[in-house]
């Protein structure tokens, strides 16, 4: 191991296929399940005990904030901290990563163009160099005979660190 563990914020919706998701997560990681800010959340307990049958272990948070703050707080500087959907909460989770540690290298996950923006904006003004890669999905659908791809939204992977 190269002393990095992985600090994993982790809220879902009821209406979504949760062990499709489930099943392709890390078991090493260490899991800060949240209440997702929306009214289709999946109670974090609910979460979390889901989330046992395929070896993923933490504890539950009631907000977004509260997990990713305890996540940052519980994290070295090699460790790894992801928080994945910040339900409008963006710049917020970079503050406090930033003032957690300095030197963070940050990598901002987007599907939207307004997501985006705010991402490049805030390293923009905390004086951090970012670097956008952006990733394109498809899928298959069968027609007759054929199978065609069918595009996805395409993901935006910022990453940003002191220049």
């Amino acid at each position: 191991s190269d002393g990095k563990r992985l600090h994993l914020v982790f809220g879902m919706v009821r209406d979504k296929d949760i062990s499709a998701v489930l099943k392709y997560l890390p078991t090493d990681a260490r899991y800060y399940f949240c209440n997702a800010d929306t009214p289709r959340a999946l109670p974090a307990a609910e979460l979390r005990d889901l989330a046992n049958g395929f070896q993923l272990t933490g504890d539950c948070y009631a907000t977004i904030e509260d997990a990713y703050r305890t996540a940052l707080a519980n994290a070295t500087p090699q460790d790894v901290v992801f928080v994945g959907g910040s339900s409008g909460n963006l710049t917020g989770i970079l503050d406090a990563a930033l003032q957690a540690n300095p030197k963070v290298r940050l990598c901002v996950s987007a599907i939207a163009l307004e997501t985006l923006g705010k991402a490049l904006a805030w390293m923009g003004e905390h004086g951090l160099d970012p670097e956008v890669t952006q990733v394109a999905v498809s899928r298959t659908r069968t027609v007759r005979d054929l199978h065609l791809l069918t595009a996805n939204n395409p993901v935006f992977l910022v990453t940003g660190a002191r220049r």
